[in-house]
């Protein structure tokens, strides 16, 4: 039989015992080695000062044996009072004295140092766990203080430490490269203690996700005022909103167009993030890449927009005698109209480069997208009723942009994605769905991150074997309620490479729960975040999760014993002490749940910060202080800044990044206009009106707010009524949000309008070559 060993560590333990109980010994040896050296070397200079008079008497050790006399202290002492007339008697003994008290309280001191280490291995001992809180220079080694030869412009806050000594409260904020993800629930002072704050401080691009947009009204102000170009992204409220079409991202007519619609396409029918598991989500995605391409390229289609996608999927059969709708709108799409729009796809002269182009059966090349074809050939092969099934659910994944106001705001883009990084002024960008509209917009906002992630990381600069930046401004990209977006593949993927490409993530979630329900293997998120911050949680999961992280430090107890003998006179017969090393955790899940949460008074505003604990990597944990924005007279003089309408910099852009006009504006809240400036001659004009087109009539975008000029009164005037000049604020806004909804719905009105109207004919193909000149000038 095999015996089962004792592991190595026990026997420095054992000795570690020994020496804790022999501790008072090693301080008696050592005080007596220092008194005997003392004696000595006390007597033999205090004879020396005086000459070794013969009242000394006998030395110690003789001259003849060391070379001078060696006396003992006590016996010069007494004979020097004796003869303390004597020149110089009592100087020898105060040097004699101090001799002798130089050499032995050192040694004391070293024996109280020996036995104090011999405690401190019993009681100080990590056999069960080294946890402890960082002191300041642990804290220093993890770079989270301030320094001011470093960067300070791209700081991020991760919260307050009070310095136990000064009881001095110091800002901890990271500037690295590395990523930050913060467990917080509701109400618990995260946006005044960790967003708003590293708005105000950080001076590179960001991306926000602002739920409420309070971020937007508390920080704009200050981004703007030092040189940020701030723009605030909200789908349902197009009046206060900068645009953003994301098939405007897709670089047509390169080899990046099918990747860049697919990334499209796969965000489109994955709104969730759950994965497209079904037969119907992967036959629509395919069907939706062949036709966001085909909107792309066909010319008769003015709006490229997601939008446009929808209404060509839509678009109802016509009957060639009476031009009437044909089919019943309850028993699903028309396929007899969508035969017709992917027999348009095959046909079409979309005029694609060299290697895009189609291929016929008999070895043909044609004009049109392979692409665009196979996709179109694929739905015509497909049996009817699984031809209805994949453009039903197409269909639901696009419904969100039958929204007039979606449609408005995605009608074109005022920025693009590379100019994030890439311009001569870093940029702001807030993306605010109001809280009643959070789920029905994900999707879209899903789409934008998504493609904000993959268009700045595809290329990485090298020089001298060492990656060099190719951007201009670095860029934060701050998710409150993070896992609320639902599980965004990318994300969770980029955060192991994004940080070498210049993107900082500062994630913010309520707890564990919430971030495990998104991603099921939530640990890859949080180990790809360098700083982990917790708050105090009533979740007990998450309490113990944060516990667990925290790690276990060793305790120490020691007990005594004492055993007595003797019947009627009992005396001590002998006493026993025992040591005993135990493990507990640095934070129990208690007390985790029982951190001092912020103070707040009757009204609910915060009025005292509360406790907190982060973590770097690396590094030993710290016990925090939260950040309170409006008690710092910097943080909130930054604050009260007030916040841009819509944005202090807005871009008009045309569909070709290459040949595109840029006109800087300072838009109206409501209407703004921009008027592209176009010089066509008479006999160009007469050719146009021909083909019943009117340059710039559809230039402006914002112009859709007003109404046509026929339904205008001869005067000019919307009504002879009198105009009131004076207007409550609440008038105001009822009439901003009435403009607004009234121009997104004629936005998507021209594009319906646009195809329903379009008919594929030989005399449509020959006019398409005229109307893209007219594109183009747009």
């Amino acid at each position: 039989m095999s015996q089962t060993q004792q592991s190595g560590p026990i026997l420095p333990d054992v000795r570690a015992m020994q020496a804790y109980r022999n501790r008072g010994n090693d301080i008696l040896i050592s005080t007596a080695f220092g008194a005997f050296i003392g004696n000595f070397v006390g007597g033999t200079i205090a004879g020396a000062m005086l000459h070794n008079p013969w009242w000394f008497g006998k030395p110690f050790l003789p001259a003849k044996a060391v070379g001078i006399p060696i006396y003992s202290l006590m016996p010069v002492v007494v004979t020097a009072l004796k003869h303390s007339a004597s020149h110089g008697a009592m100087q020898a003994v105060v040097a004699a004295g101090a001799t002798f008290t130089a050499c032995t309280l050192p040694m004391f001191a070293l024996g109280l140092r020996k036995a104090k280490r011999a405690k401190d291995k019993i009681y100080k001992s990590d056999i069960h766990g080294s946890a402890h809180w960082a002191n300041r220079q642990e804290i220093e080694k993890a770079a989270l203080l301030p320094d001011p030869n470093g960067d300070n412009r791209h700081v991020c806050y991760v919260g307050g430490w009070v310095d136990p000594k000064s009881k001095k409260m110091t800002y901890l904020q990271h500037s690295g490269p590395e990523h930050i993800i913060g467990l917080a629930p509701t109400r618990s002072g995260k946006g005044v203690g960790l967003v708003i704050p590293t708005l105000l401080a950080w001076r590179g691009s960001a991306v926000v996700y602002d739920v409420k947009g309070e971020n937007f009204e508390l920080t704009a102000g200050w981004r703007a005022s030092v040189g940020q170009r701030t723009l605030r992204f909200s789908p349902t409220e197009p009046w206060r909103s900068c645009h953003f079409n994301p098939l405007l991202e897709i670089r047509k007519g390169t080899q990046r167009e099918i990747s860049d619609a697919q990334n499209i396409a796969t965000m489109i029918v994955d709104p969730d993030g759950k994965g497209m598991a079904d037969h119907w989500a992967k036959t629509g995605y395919a069907l939706l890449v062949g036709v966001i391409l085909h909107v792309l390229y066909c010319r008769e289609i003015e709006e490229k927009t997601l939008a446009s996608v929808a209404s060509l999927l839509s678009r109802p059969a016509i009957d060639d005698d009476d031009d009437e709708e044909g089919g019943d709108p309850e028993s699903g799409p028309n396929l007899s109209g969508v035969d017709a729009v992917f027999k348009e796809m095959m046909e079409y002269d979309h005029n694609p480069p060299e290697y895009l182009k189609y291929k016929m059966p008999d070895g043909t090349i044609t004009n049109t997208h392979r692409v665009i074809a196979e996709s179109a050939q694929e739905m015509l092969n497909k049996a009817s009723n699984e031809k209805s099934g994949v453009i039903s659910t197409a269909m639901s994944f696009l419904s969100l942009y039958r929204d007039p106001m979606v449609a408005s705001v995605v009608s074109k883009s005022d920025f693009h994605i590379t100019d994030l990084m890439n311009d001569d002024h870093p940029y702001s960008l807030y993306i605010v769905p109001p809280p009643a509209d959070k789920d029905r917009l994900k999707p879209l906002i899903r789409l934008m991150i998504s493609q904000i992630i993959r268009r700045l990381t595809e290329k990485m600069e090298f020089k001298d074997g060492r990656s060099v930046a190719s951007y201009k401004h670095r860029l934060l990209l701050l998710i409150d309620e993070f896992p609320s977006l639902g599980k965004i593949q990318i994300v969770e993927e980029a955060l192991a490479y994004i940080a070498g490409y210049g993107i900082k993530a500062y994630l913010i979630c309520q707890d564990r729960i919430q971030l495990q329900a998104a991603y099921s293997n939530y640990e890859s998120v949080m180990s790809n975040c360098h700083v982990r911050i917790y708050y105090a949680t009533n979740q007990q999961d998450t309490a113990k999760y944060v516990s667990d992280q925290l790690g276990k430090m060793t305790i120490t107890s020691e007990s005594h014993s004492v055993s007595y003998a003797g019947a009627f006179m009992p005396y001590q017969s002998g006493s026993s002490s025992a040591i005993q090393h135990q493990a507990r955790d640095l934070m129990t899940p208690d007390e985790v749940g029982r951190m001092r949460g912020p103070e707040k008074n009757k009204n609910g505003d915060i009025v005292a910060a509360g406790e907190m604990v982060i973590v770097p990597s690396g590094s030993a944990p710290i016990r925090g202080t939260q950040i309170l924005y409006f008690f710092d007279p910097v943080f909130s003089r930054r604050a009260k800044m007030p916040a841009p309408e819509v944005g202090d910099y807005l871009k008009t852009r045309s569909e070709n990044p290459g040949g595109k006009q840029i006109v800087e504006t300072q838009p109206d809240p409501v209407a703004p206009a921009v008027e592209p400036v176009i010089e066509v001659d008479q006999a160009e004009q007469a050719e146009l009106d021909d083909l019943g087109v009117s340059i710039g009539a559809e230039a402006d975008d914002f112009d859709d707010s007003l109404p046509p000029d026929d339904e205008l009164p001869p005067d000019g005037s919307e009504n002879d009524e009198p105009v009131e000049t004076e207007m409550t604020d609440e008038q105001c806004r009822s009439l901003l949000d009435e403009a607004g909804i009234e121009a997104g719905k004629q936005v998507a009105a021209r594009v319906q309008q646009s195809q329903d109207t379009f008919k594929p004919s030989e005399e449509s193909h020959h006019k398409s070559q005229d109307k893209a000149q007219i594109s183009s000038l747009f």
